[in-house]
């Protein structure tokens, strides 16, 4: 049985006893104070709060039945009954009792002044001659004691940070200036060896006493005069030695990095970037790595805290995908003490060491070279306001899908919300919208339609609403024309006409998706769990239609105007939309992929507009009751309202969106990442057929950064204002797990015969100065040119690459034009 303290359950039990009309010990006496020889095995120490009740009244009954059946509540050092035994021998009695090896220790002492304390071993019969009734008590640690250790935390981030790392236990004690001090737990599976985990300047931050120490426990009092008393009064977990060591590491490495972390906005970011870049070269997981950074900022009054785990998916992707990243070299300049801070957090979490030069952990090991083919990265769910991640993972745990989904259908149904009310301004004539196409990619069974459901219910219920408010209109506009006789009353009854209000469309259609437009200013959805039909829309070009289809909704894709001329009606004036705002939520099945490329086999631009989510599938779920939480579901659908919400500007018939700049911070931020972006497209090894996506993912990091910057908003995280680093971070992150999204899918689509002959151009020019023309191609026979109409092919094909922005043509005074490889390819 587990053992409480309080004054109630201490009168509970001394009723039962005083109940009993006996002077005898009762059966249900040993029971309830477990203390029977049969118990005696099955726990160690877990009798030891009962002995240190100070707060029980005093009744002298209560104590003489109390003091019979070895439990003293008189308070710890003190005795005012003639013949009761002292607390401090009470307690000792039940540790040799319990398996664990008391010691006497001077009053008011941390230490004790007995030599080679450490072999002490003593008896029941001892005890009496080695405690006097004022002196403390300390028990031996490890193995004296069959493996019960302590964890003791000496600073105080330390003690705050405790709960993050260090698994629970039912025996906490310490004083009241640093109460939970103290964490007893039983190992296992081998002793851990005592180690003391110091700052640089040699504060103690963290010990983890075993074989060869001691702790001083209650009934004691400090040096300080304090009351040494529980906090947790149960029994000491069970936990594995290694693991216990391990989480004490972590938890003292957690500690040092927010006694050392900047107070100064700027150099906070580039601290959690280097320390991320630390840790996960080092070989710690992201989630490990997210919880020591995040905990660390926290500790450190980081205003920006709960942004840090952004830094460090950043970070993670970056590695996977084998770019360079900062790390333990930078971080050592951003510390004070950076030098000692770096090696101490190297050798207490055994990090791997860098490569020679390089930026990561330890002494020894390079870190691991990246795969040629990086996995799958999971979107990271710390890119969500706090209030909102619980609804993600609680959605994905009760569904059993992965938390890609429901975080990707959150960030479009959230940009959907938004529609029209704002954009963001990069600069002068580049805005981006809220409008994300997002296709959840996975086989039948999935979780992928019930994760869209799960997300979309907000939208649901506004839709149920508006229905039922129109079905009640739409009774008096007909009750109203029924009674109507006159023209004037048939005119004032046709103006009741009510009309629905629609939220989202599952229609696919051109017409259809025009035809809502034009009564929905704001934008509508199209929200169908089975986009095969759009998808196959896309894919075709029909003899009437010559891919209009594709070429309507790639229009939509950046808002461009539009028209829309109605089948059988092209005698009356063509819908057209100034701004349409089309989002897209729902799933296709892998095999649809390549429907995606026109039939011509030529990938045309319009697949690099979808943002996909496309992550390995889970295990088939087995039954479980996991739900979403009232708390959860509500934080969701308030954000989803308050979105929903936002005007729209109409100015002289015009809509006019809200047009809203970055911060400074969030400026810098996007432009490192264009930088980047520019970098990584520049390099020579970088596949041509990934260039168009990641022109594409410029836009979407602009638009990720204005839905996130507006979720936080409408979660009073912050202003919407502007678009702060915060969101840009996030955005950024983001991309970084969608890249890895797209290369599977362009992994798994045929290459076509014209990548494959551009791929052999383009490394052609570049082994040859950068540059060529038509007859170069043609005289080489380069990408197997050969025959009367090689130099035609060959002029199709530099000019394919120019309209794919590869090469630049170059007119000169004489001779053919030269091709020039752009920046991005040379």
């Amino acid at each position: 049985m587990a053992y409480e303290s309080d004054l109630e359950k201490t009168e509970q039990i001394a009723d039962e006893i005083l109940g009993t009309g006996t002077s005898e010990s009762p059966p249900r006496v040993q029971e309830l104070l477990n203390i029977s020889q049969s118990e005696k095995p099955r726990r160690r120490a877990g009798v030891i709060p009962l002995f240190t009740i100070s707060d029980a009244k005093e009744r002298p009954e209560e104590r003489e039945h109390f003091v019979r059946y070895g439990v003293h509540v008189c308070g710890p050092g003190r005795c005012d009954r003639p013949g009761s035994p002292p607390p401090v021998l009470v307690a000792a009695r039940v540790c040799v009792t319990h398996g664990v090896a008391p010691i006497p220790v001077p009053a008011k002492q941390k230490g004790p002044r007995i030599k080679e304390w450490q072999k002490l071993r003593l008896t029941e019969q001892q005890l009496a001659d080695s405690f006097a009734p004022d002196s403390n008590i300390g028990i031996l640690n490890g193995e004296p004691s069959g493996g019960l250790v302590d964890v003791d935390l000496d600073a105080p981030q330390a003690r705050s940070l405790a709960d993050r790392f260090l698994p629970r236990t039912g025996v906490e004690f310490g004083r009241a200036s640093s109460r939970r001090a103290h964490r007893l737990y039983q190992t296992k599976g081998g002793f851990p060896t005592t180690d003391q985990f110091r700052d640089t300047d040699g504060t103690m931050l963290v010990e983890l006493r075993s074989t060869g120490s001691q702790t001083i426990i209650p009934p004691s009092t400090h040096p300080t005069g304090e009351a040494i008393t529980f906090d947790a009064t149960g029994e000491p977990a069970d936990v594995d030695g290694a693991e216990l060591r391990t989480a004490t590491a972590r938890l003292a490495a957690t500690a040092l990095l927010a006694r050392h972390w900047s107070k100064k906005t700027g150099s906070r970011h580039n601290i959690a970037l280097a320390v991320a870049g630390y840790f996960v070269l080092g070989g710690l997981d992201e989630e490990t790595v997210t919880a020591m950074i995040v905990g660390a900022a926290r500790e450190a009054g980081d205003e920006e805290a709960d942004a840090r785990g952004v830094d460090v998916a950043t970070t993670a992707q970056k590695v996977r995908n084998g770019e360079n990243v900062i790390g333990g070299t930078t971080l050592k300049t951003l510390l004070s003490d950076g030098d000692k801070v770096v090696a101490k957090l190297g050798a207490w979490l055994s990090l791997r060491g860098p490569a020679p030069g390089g930026e990561g952990g330890g002494e020894d090991n390079p870190p691991p070279k990246p795969s040629p083919v990086p996995d799958v990265s999971t979107l990271p769910v710390a890119v969500l306001p706090k209030t909102l991640r619980r609804f993600a993972l609680e959605a994905a745990f009760a569904i059993g899908c992965p938390v890609d989904y429901v975080l990707g259908f959150m960030l479009a149904l959230a940009g959907a919300a938004i529609g029209t009310s704002v954009v963001v301004e990069i600069k002068p004539g580049w805005d981006e919208p809220a409008l994300l196409w997002r296709v959840v990619i996975g086989p039948s069974g999935d979780g992928k339609t019930p994760a869209l459901r799960a997300v979309c219910v907000p939208l649901y219920d506004m839709q149920e609403t508006a229905k039922f408010e129109f079905d009640v209109e739409w009774k008096l506009y007909e009750e109203a024309r029924r009674k109507a006789k006159t023209p004037q009353q048939r005119e004032e009854a046709e103006a009741l006409r009510p009309k629905l209000v629609r939220y989202f469309l599952d229609d696919t259609t051109v017409e259809a998706v025009a035809l809502e437009l034009r009564d929905n200013p704001k934008g509508i959805p199209l929200v169908n769990d089975e986009l095969s039909a759009w998808v196959r829309g896309m894919g075709r070009y029909h003899q009437n239609g010559g891919g209009a289809d594709r070429s309507f909704w790639m229009k939509s894709w950046a808002t461009h105007p539009w028209s829309v001329t109605r089948a059988g009606r092209r005698d009356e004036p063509p819908l057209l939309r100034a701004k349409p705002f089309v989002p897209v939520l729902g799933g296709i099945q892998p095999d649809l992929l390549s429907e995606l490329a026109d039939d011509r086999g030529r990938e045309d631009g319009f697949l690099a507009r979808v943002l996909p989510i496309f992550p390995p599938s889970l295990p088939v779920p087995g039954a479980n009751d996991l739900t979403v939480s009232d708390d959860a579901a509500t934080a969701w659908r308030r954000c989803v309202e308050r979105l929903r919400g936002l005007p729209v500007e109409i100015k002289g018939g015009k809509l006019t969106p809200k047009a809203i700049a970055f911060t400074d911070g969030g400026q810098q931020e996007f432009n490192a990442f264009l930088d980047a972006m520019a970098a990584e497209v520049n390099a020579p090894d970088f596949p041509i057929n990934l260039r168009a996506p990641w022109m594409k993912l410029r836009s979407y990091c602009a638009r990720l950064a204005l839905v996130i910057q507006a979720m936080r908003w409408a979660c009073d995280e912050a202003d919407f204002d502007a678009v702060d680093e915060v969101s840009v971070r996030a955005a950024v992150a983001l991309v970084g797990a969608f890249k890895t999204h797209i290369r599977r899918i362009y992994r798994q689509l045929p290459a076509t015969p014209d990548d494959k002959r551009a791929d052999r151009v383009v490394a052609w020019m570049r082994s040859h100065g950068g540059s060529a023309t038509v007859r170069d191609l043609a005289n080489h026979c380069v990408a197997g040119l050969r025959g009367q109409g090689a130099t035609k092919e060959a002029e199709a094909l530099l000019e394919e690459l120019r309209r794919r922005g590869i090469v630049e043509r170059q007119e000169r005074p004489r001779g053919d034009p030269l091709y020039v490889l752009s920046r991005a390819q040379s």
